[in-house]
């Protein structure tokens, strides 16, 4: 016991050195052997006070963080506001003495620089104690906004932290605070108060927070509790007196001063049919905001009335926020459906009714075969009588919300027309079809020899570049070379004069065209010698050097 006392006598002696070094070497050994007595203690904490040793103030620090002690901690407090290079340290330290540290703090606070403030609060929510969180609330009712906000935002930071316990006993002080007659004629305590409950609270906290909707109250309040209301869920039907209280202040006159506010709250609400009519009569609101949110809401009651009304406001409005929002609910009411395909005959503009076809798309699996079907009638008939934009209109709608019901009755139609060698009611069937996806390699052969058919077989340069049969055998040769010269001379519905346009064609063309055009021209000469068919291609042939 004599030889540890010698050791810490000399130890202590060190401390009073002039060598920082050796100040430093004494601080580090008592922290390591944690052999600290008062006088020890006080030393250090006189050379927190008084020197200006960056590092020695670290040792100091670092020494009683690992030992905490109370007479240190009105130094450390301090060292919060003249000691910028260790202010961080200093706030661990404190934070390892607890509760005595808040009490340091409040004996000082007020003496501190803002800047050292700004550290200090950070301790309420790392320490977390119910002396913490009384700290908390008598800071409320004495500082700036300023400060208020920095522990607002020190408390959302670090709510993630908080235990149950931690949470309720704060939960219990702030309700109380809501009541306390200090805060109710102070806004700024009072909106700090509501902000931290909408953090630290539940939707059971809605009746604690539903008084401060009152006009009674600032601005300011109303506002705050509005945002500490939209952090939690709501039924219309348990939380009723909420929903309605905060209906009314949709029609106050600035929508950034509160409407905005409110239409959040209600974001949050999950709506019932009975909530219908007053959701209608939102529709009608001066604020844009507002309408917005009415017509997102006309979805949550799916009906033809509605999708009737979500579709007017869609196709007048010029508010693109509505639009989006008419988009929106059209596309997730299967009433809409119906009411589209209705009217979509009326909407000829070209991007008006390529948005109807993209919201029909979202409805695709509530097209049955019978529907679809109906829908395929109704535009054939558009089409017969060549009202070419309706006809478009109802085409891109059945080939996004069920191709494969369009492809098959195209396929049907046209298998009857070939089977009456109608070629020209072939070709206009499958060009229904054309420049689609449905279009497959089988279904285009189709149509080009139906074109082939009905063609002028005008050899001249201008009347075959303007003639679409060409271009679709030209696709042929483009995708695949092999096979489509034996594949047409044994088509039977083709006659030699048919055969000797396309071979006369891309005879005249290059590449893999070229070389269809001759081998054609080549077989025709050879199977028709005789005839002029024949001829004509031996004739040919000798103008493309064969």
């Amino acid at each position: 016991m004599s030889s540890n006392n010698a050791m810490l006598d000399a130890v202590n002696e060190l401390l009073h050195h002039d060598n920082f070094d050796l100040q430093i070497a004494a601080v580090r050994v008592l922290g390591a052997t944690q052999m600290l007595d008062d006088r020890a203690v006080k030393s250090m904490c006189d050379l927190l006070a008084h020197s200006a040793n960056v590092e020695l103030h670290a040792a100091i620090i670092d020494t009683f963080r690992a030992k905490p002690h109370p007479l240190a901690l009105k130094y450390l407090v301090q060292s919060l506001a003249r000691d910028s290079g260790n202010a961080a340290r200093a706030l661990t330290a404190l934070v390892a003495s607890g509760d005595d540290s808040i009490a340091a703090l409040r004996s000082q606070f007020g003496s501190l620089p803002f800047s050292a403030q700004r550290q200090a609060v950070s301790i309420i929510s790392l320490i977390r104690t119910a002396a913490a969180h009384q700290f908390f609330i008598d800071l409320c009712h004495t500082q700036d906004s300023e400060l208020l906000r920095e522990m607002i935002r020190l408390f959302r930071e670090n709510f993630s932290r908080y235990r149950q316990p931690e949470i309720a006993d704060l939960h219990g002080k702030l309700t109380d605070a809501l009541k306390d007659p200090r805060a109710k004629a102070a806004a700024t305590a009072l909106s700090t108060f509501i902000i931290a409950l909408g953090i630290a609270g539940s939707v059971n906290d809605y009746a604690a927070l539903l008084p401060f909707l009152s006009n009674n109250y600032p601005l300011i309040v109303r506002r705050h509790a509005l945002g500490s209301l939209a952090n939690f869920n709501y039924s219309t039907t348990r939380h009723k007196e909420l929903f309605d209280a905060v209906l009314d202040i949709l029609g106050e006159n600035e929508y950034d001063g509160l409407v905005r506010y409110a239409v959040a709250v209600l974001n949050n609400f999950n709506l019932r049919r009975q909530n219908n009519d007053q959701i209608r009569a939102l529709l009608d609101n001066k604020h844009l905001g507002v309408r917005v949110y009415a017509v997102k809401n006309l979805a949550t009651v799916d009906s033809v009335a509605n999708a009737e009304t979500v579709l007017k406001i869609w196709h007048t409005s010029r508010e693109s926020p509505l639009r989006d929002a008419a988009v929106a609910a059209l596309r997730a009411m299967p009433s809409s459906v119906a009411v589209i395909l209705r009217h979509l005959e009326e909407f000829t503009g070209h991007a008006e009714a390529y948005e109807l076809v993209q919201i029909l798309s979202s409805h695709a699996n509530r097209i049955n075969d019978e529907k679809a079907k109906e829908l395929f009638d109704r535009m054939y008939a558009l089409y017969q009588k060549r009202h070419e934009e309706s006809y478009q209109l109802y085409r891109s709608a059945l080939a996004h919300l069920r191709g494969e019901v369009l492809l098959k009755e195209v396929c049907a139609l046209a298998q009857k027309e070939q089977k009456s060698k109608n070629w020209a009611g072939v070709g206009d069937i499958l060009r229904i079809i054309d420049h689609t996806e449905l279009l497959t390699p089988e279904l285009r052969f189709d149509l080009a020899i139906a074109q082939l058919k009905t063609s002028k077989l005008n050899r001249a340069r201008t009347a075959r570049d303007a003639d679409p049969c060409l271009d679709n055998f030209k696709w042929f040769l483009r995708e695949t070379e092999k096979g489509l010269t034996p594949k047409l001379l044994a088509n039977k519905s083709l006659t030699p004069e048919e055969l000797l346009y396309l071979g006369f064609h891309f005879a005249e063309q290059m590449n893999a065209e070229r070389r269809f055009g001759l081998e054609m021209l080549k077989a025709l000469r050879e199977k028709y010698d005789k005839t002029e068919v024949g001829k004509t291609a031996d004739k040919k042939l000798k103008s493309e050097g064969y």
